[in-house]
Formats: C-alpha cells, structure tokens, sequence
C-alpha cells in the first residue's frame, strides 16, 4: 500500500501485475492517479484494512500531518504478520532549508521532519535499516521498519 501516494509515481513503477492499492486525500493528484492508474484500489483513512498489506510505503508524506503518530498506528494495523513499513523524509536541517529556499520551496505544507517520526516508529516497531541521502549532505532518510520481534 502506498501511503500519501500523490499522482501514483510508485504504481507506475510496480506495473500492472501487482495490485497497487493507495491512500491519497489530495483531489487533483487523486484524479490524476485514476487516469494514469485505473486499476488502482484506493483506500481512506478511515477505513484501511486491517492485515492485509506484506510492504507499506509512506514516501514523503508523513511530514505534512501533524497527527502523524495516529498515522503510524493506522499504517502498522495494516500489516499482514511480517509486515514492513518504508519510509522516507526530509531532514529539515540547514542545508535542506538552504536547498529548498534556492528552489523556492517554502515548506510550509511540513509540520515535522524525518527524525522526529522514526522517533515515533522506535516505539512501536524494528528498525531493518536507515539510509541518508545523500552521502556528506543529508538532506532526506529512508528508513524500513518492522513489527517488533519478541525476544
């Protein structure tokens, strides 16, 4: 499942052989998905099935809900036993801000940053592995995370 999906950029790369289901609220983006996407299962927030997904993606999405650990649990919820969460996100550091000023980005739409939602998923799930982009200037992170193993 693909979390905050956009125009479906990850359904086009998983092709048609693989059911591509995705949460999106944005309208534009959602029409644009559909078109390009037809076979796309869309889900809402209210109403994302419980164990049903092997991989969820949340690609640059969290950090524009400020209810994003309630978003977490609704993502970890759907996991299917042995379920993994992906993620990636901005850094918000002083050289992301420098960056995004120059492409006169505002970001006003982040509410957070990458390391205050892995902060979150440390709680309630295992981290597999990080990965900051790029190397010497990090200005995003990848991180997947699993449920958590019993010991």
């Amino acid at each position: 499942m693909d979390f905050g999906s956009g125009t479906g950029e990850l359904g086009h790369l998983l092709g048609q052989d693989i059911e591509y289901h995705f949460v999106e609220n944005d309208e534009e983006q959602l029409h644009i998905l559909k078109q390009d996407l037809p076979y796309a299962v869309r889900h809402d927030t209210s109403a994302v099935p419980k164990n049903s997904f092997s991989f969820v993606f949340a690609l640059d999405s969290l950090e524009h809900n400020e209810n994003f650990p309630e978003l977490i649990d609704l993502l970890v919820g759907s996991f299917k036993p042995g379920g993994q969460l992906l993620i990636c996100g901005p850094t918000e550091n002083f050289l992301y801000r420098i960056g995004r000023a120059i492409a006169g980005f505002t970001g006003e739409q982040h509410v957070t940053n990458i390391y205050a939602i892995e902060k979150v998923l440390a709680e309630k799930l295992d981290k597999v592995a990080i990965k900051t982009v790029f190397f010497g200037l990090p200005l995003f992170r990848l991180s997947v995370w699993r449920g958590k193993q019993s010991a």
